[in-house]
């Protein structure tokens, strides 16, 4: 589990029971602002996390893939830039594509943010984040 908190950090829990019971929150080390990430679980059994990382504030959404269930990460990619892009979601549309959904707030929240959305290729987000 993901946890969005205040602090500056992302924390996280685990569980070794389908999420009946976790271990105790701790922090993971990943910078964000309190806004939200989102997490998934690919087909091939990666995490994918996108997110606006504390340096950046919400002016730039990064996406990282970890091998062994969080525990560490790849270095993040830029996937989006703006005044303000936030509240992301990702979801794998067929095996190795994913699909990065955010909102654009250009011109603040009063004036309407746009839907919008990014496609790419986990192979291209591979080479692009070696470690």
């Amino acid at each position: 589990m993901l946890i969005r908190t205040s602090r500056g950090l992302f924390w996280q829990a685990f569980s070794t029971n389908g999420g009946l019971a976790g271990s105790a929150a701790e922090p993971t080390g990943i910078e964000s602002t309190h806004a939200p990430g989102h997490l998934a679980r690919l087909s091939n059994g990666r995490l994918a996390l996108v997110w606006n990382p504390k340096t950046t504030g919400r002016r730039e959404l990064h996406l990282a893939l970890s091998d062994d269930d969080g525990r560490t990460w790849r270095p993040s990619f830029v996937v989006a830039k703006g005044s303000q892009v936030t509240y992301p979601f990702i979801m794998e549309y067929r095996p190795g594509e994913l699909w990065i959904g955010f909102m654009d707030v250009h011109q603040g929240w009063a004036k309407g943010p746009r839907a919008r959305h990014v496609k790419l290729e986990e192979k291209v987000i591979l080479a692009e984040s070696q470690p």
